[in-house]
């Protein structure tokens, strides 16, 4: 009998892993997006990813997950830019009204990467879709 009800509750558990969660929907991206990047420039991914997760579709387990590639692909971030010293906001592309992307620089000693977050529109109100970071700059001049 236990592992009949051990195996109920597990079934329930994994089902509830997988159900699509529930998120806030955004007025303003832009807000969203310099909330995490103040964190991001802090090197304070977990916080900065917190404060995403309210917004992002993706289970928080995705998230944290992320969170752990950031840190060590991070470590290799620092060695080769320095310190991290403060960001700046780029640019917005739109695609359509369903569609925003936010860019920004984050400035470091050495050199700088930029940050991207994409927010989806599917209804009134925004949701975050991606969040990225590269260290190839050629897309901010096209």
């Amino acid at each position: 009998m236990r592992s009949v009800l051990a195996i109920v509750l597990l079934s329930v558990y994994l089902m509830a892993i997988d159900m699509p969660k529930k998120i806030v929907y955004i007025e303003d991206p832009r807000d969203v997006s310099d909330k995490i990047m103040v964190h991001f420039v802090k090197n304070d991914f977990e916080r900065g990813l917190d404060v995403a997760k309210k917004f992002w579709i993706l289970s928080d387990r995705d998230i944290d997950r992320l969170g752990t590639q950031i840190e060590r692909q991070w470590r290799v971030i620092s060695k080769r830019f320095g310190k991290s010293l403060t960001q700046e906001f780029i640019k917005i592309q739109k695609v359509g009204r369903s569609f925003r992307r936010y860019y920004y620089l984050q400035k470091f000693e050495n050199h700088a990467i930029y940050w991207s977050f994409t927010f989806y529109r599917s209804k009134s109100l925004w949701q975050i879709n991606e969040i990225n970071f590269k260290d190839d700059l050629s897309i901010l001049f096209e």
